[in-house]
């Protein structure tokens, strides 16, 4: 019965209001609650609560996609620097193989400073043979040499050279040979080395190779082994080099049981210029 009156007594107030003191400021706070809490909640219809669950939807796809674009980028990332790693040791190999490509060709224009021709002349007959000896520091030699570096150091090449033969220029000497040579840079000069180069080919007489002893018989002049050593400073593009010259020249004669060999050496300095390809 108590609990039947106090729901009457309940929906009377309900109904007809009931009055309270309550003071100005807790009657604005609650004003502003209600406010607030009016702006966080809109009523919205079906269609579009619908399209609100879309959008929430395409935007849960969307930031999964980006995720997967970071996660995707930044395994790139870590693949570039592999491949960079990669990239700067082929770099490196492409530069090693840059400087061990290294091409020279090199001309000398070189003056004799000393030479001398010994001529053996044998009688294979009487056993018996003589040697004259001729000296001289007259002549020019003109020589190119071309150069591949194998290594950063080391080079394999040829030349060819052309020199005169004394104080006459009927008889001059054609050599082509091939080479090797080995570099050493000096620490505290860039772009400067020291080198030694040795090589060894044939070489041949040019100009007036046959001279007559009387009427009927005769020497005649023919190539034969050709060696050569050198020694220079290199200034990049100046170069200075003393080089050693050795030619064994094979004579032919019809004199009978006449045997003639002639070795001829020289010495000379040259001023040279360098070209690198």
């Amino acid at each position: 019965m108590k609990k039947l009156v106090f729901l009457l007594a309940f929906l009377l107030l309900s109904t007809y209001g009931y009055s309270a003191e309550v003071s100005k400021q807790d009657w604005e706070e609650y004003q502003q609650y209600k406010k607030e809490k009016a702006e966080k909640v809109v009523n919205v219809s079906d269609e579009e609560y619908e399209q609100y669950q879309q959008y929430l939807k395409e935007k849960e796809q969307k930031e999964g996609t980006i995720n997967q674009d970071a996660n995707a980028e930044e395994k790139d990332i870590n693949n570039k620097g592999l491949n960079k790693e990669e990239i700067t040791e082929s770099s490196s190999q492409t530069e090693t193989k840059s400087k061990t490509s290294e091409n020279e060709i090199i001309l000398k224009f070189g003056k004799i400073l000393t030479s001398s021709m010994e001529t053996e002349i044998e009688n294979t007959y009487y056993g018996t043979s003589d040697t004259i000896e001729n000296t001289s520091s007259d002549g020019w030699k003109i020589r190119a040499e071309y150069f591949h570096y194998i290594a950063k150091n080391t080079a394999l090449g040829c030349g060819i050279d052309y020199e005169t033969n004394f104080e006459s220029d009927e008889t001059n000497i054609f050599d082509i040979d091939f080479l090797i040579k080995q570099r050493f840079p000096l620490r505290y000069r860039e772009k400067t080395y020291l080198y030694l180069s040795s090589g060894f080919g044939y070489g041949t007489t040019t100009g007036e190779t046959k001279g007559y002893i009387d009427e009927y018989y005769y020497l005649e002049t023919k190539g034969g082994f050709h060696f050569i050593f050198s020694f220079g400073i290199d200034f990049t593009p100046f170069i200075i080099d003393l080089s050693y010259s050795y030619n064994n020249v094979d004579v032919k004669t019809n004199v009978p049981y006449g045997k003639v060999d002639v070795n001829y050496y020289s010495l000379i300095l040259s001023l040279c210029y360098k070209f690198t390809i």
